[in-house]
């Protein structure tokens, strides 16, 4: 199965961004009662999750899976932590329910947390009688560098050819990354 991609130019992508969320998630609820969605981190979509919160507030949040494409090995109130700056921008403000939420434990160690997190999409695809877990959106940035996720140019998780989820070291921090990677698709 081929999933629809789709290039949007914004001039305001906060507001578009949203809007666009806003309504795969109404697509996929009416189809299946269920909205399954990655969060990116980092500084980019700050402003669209600001914007989900306070534009869908009456979206139905029980009904939706949120995990995570990728996530820096800090804890979770930690600064740098994707998981906190979603926390604070959108799940307290728009109150999403802690059961539609699957974080990435990024303050374990990264071969056991990336591990931990695929074995649990797998558990989530196998109660649905799928192969692999499929999310409706996975939201990504496209770094400077032209890194997205954790795939940073140059480290080992961009050759991943079979493991959906890698903990993967990135050299130009000096630091270990929980990430998504290519086998894993939409």
């Amino acid at each position: 199965m081929k999933a629809d991609r789709e290039i949007i130019r914004s001039t305001n992508f906060g507001a578009e961004a949203a809007d666009f969320i806003i309504d795969q998630a109404h697509k996929a609820l009416a189809e299946r009662s269920e909205f399954r969605i990655a969060l990116s981190g980092g500084n980019t979509p700050r402003p669209v999750y600001t914007r989900l919160a306070t534009v869908a507030r009456d979206l139905p949040w029980e009904f939706f899976r949120i995990t995570f494409g990728d996530e820096r090995c800090v804890p979770p109130d930690d600064p740098q932590s994707n998981f906190r700056m979603a926390r604070e921008t959108l799940f307290v403000p728009a109150a999403v329910p802690e059961k539609s939420i699957m974080r990435m434990r990024g303050e374990i160690d990264p071969q056991i947390a990336a591990q931990e997190y695929e074995d649990q999409l797998d558990v989530l695809a196998t109660q649905r009688g799928e192969t692999i877990y499929r999310h409706d959106l996975i939201l990504l940035g496209l770094g400077e560098d032209g890194h997205t996720a954790s795939l940073f140019p140059g480290t080992a998780g961009v050759e991943e050819t079979t493991r959906p989820v890698i903990a993967n070291f990135v050299p130009k921090f000096d630091s270990w990354r929980l990430t998504f990677t290519f086998p894993l698709r939409v």
